[in-house]
């Protein structure tokens, strides 16, 4: 894998730099609202991936893709490629908004296109060679984040 450190780890990092920003806005009893939804869609995702793969009896540990026993396409992942991530892009999402916090947005591309390049493509190549034709298949009807 290139990534050198977990998708947890650059979560957190990115979570505490945007919590300890600096606000050029008041905050808003909407965007805290909102920031309260993307928690909870965060949280369906996170349950409903772990239980997809539960289920396929195959493993979550993104540092480990080879240990993958079988292709996740049901549920959630009919939606998502990567609905564990994206359930981190949401968490971000909201601590931003919650934050009333505009650059936020900066971490958040920052860590969606860290986690693409160095966890979600190598993933994916491990996945191909494994699955073939059934992963490209998968590739072609499901987008990568949503």
């Amino acid at each position: 894998m290139e990534l050198k450190l977990p998708p947890p780890l650059i979560f957190i990092l990115c979570a505490i730099t945007i919590y300890c920003l600096p606000s050029p806005c008041p905050t808003l009893l909407l965007l805290q609202l909102l920031a309260a939804l993307l928690i909870l869609a965060g949280v369906y995702l996170d349950l409903a991936s772990l239980w997809a793969f539960w289920q396929q009896k195959t493993t979550i540990n993104p540092l480990k893709p080879n240990n993958t026993r079988t292709l996740a396409t049901t549920g959630v992942y009919r939606f998502s490629r990567n609905p564990m991530y994206l359930s981190l892009a949401c968490y971000l999402l909201a601590i931003s908004l919650w934050q009333a916090n505009p650059f936020g947005i900066l971490f958040i591309w920052g860590f969606v296109a860290y986690i693409t390049h160095f966890q979600i493509l190598p993933e994916e190549r491990i996945l191909q060679a494994k699955f073939g034709q059934a992963y490209l298949d998968y590739q072609a009807r499901v987008r990568r984040w949503l």
